[in-house]
């Protein structure tokens, strides 16, 4: 399928000695195959702070509305919905501060209005960045995400229970200030 997104944002911070507050507020529109399909409204603050001068971590709350803009075939399928998520993320900073090692989990209730699509949510993720040179980078990561649904589905019954894993490796290098040429490999099962 063809995709276009479009997103515009605004991301206020204030930053304190030694944390940082932020609110990032969002509204994405998207397209497939020419065809109007999502449009989506968050809003998700991020409290940042350190706790020594390698580490730092992260905590952060969001609300996404998700309303797809073609009407289902039936009341059950209907995936417009509210998105409800609290997580957090810890850093471990090294190679003076140009790499890291960092570990997260989220957990999110997807409240749709269709019975066949509200879960719970929970997604673990690891990831490390390694400067080989001044310029090259190595990153590796992975993030693991199990969905249980709420109901058992209507038509084929049972109650899902989705697990997604990814897994990706990317090396870039810095062209000029923030210029960059990636190549990167992205492999997802479900």
């Amino acid at each position: 399928h063809d995709v276009q997104s479009h997103t515009i944002a605004v991301v206020p911070s204030y930053n304190f000695q030694n944390s940082s507050i932020n609110l990032l507020a969002s509204y994405n529109y998207t397209f497939v195959d020419d065809d109007k399909y999502l449009s989506t409204i968050t809003a998700s603050p991020t409290y940042t702070f350190t706790l020594n001068a390698s580490q730092f971590a992260q905590a952060f709350l969001r609300y996404q509305n998700k309303e797809y803009l073609k009407p289902p075939f039936s009341i059950d399928e209907d995936r417009d919905s509210n998105d409800y998520a609290v997580g957090t993320s810890w850093f471990y900073l090294f190679a003076e501060n140009k790499g890291f090692l960092n570990a997260r989990y989220e957990f999110n209730k997807e409240d749709a209005q269709g019975k066949n699509w509200s879960y719970d949510g929970n997604k673990f993720g690891l990831s490390f960045l390694y400067p080989i040179t001044e310029n090259l980078k190595f990153n590796i990561g992975g993030e693991t995400y199990y969905q249980r649904y709420d109901e058992t589905h209507t038509s084929f019954r049972i109650t899902r229970e989705d697990a997604t894993y990814t897994s990706n490796a990317m090396l870039s290098y810095t062209i000029y200030d923030d210029i960059e040429i990636q190549a990167q490999y992205v492999y997802i099962r479900g």
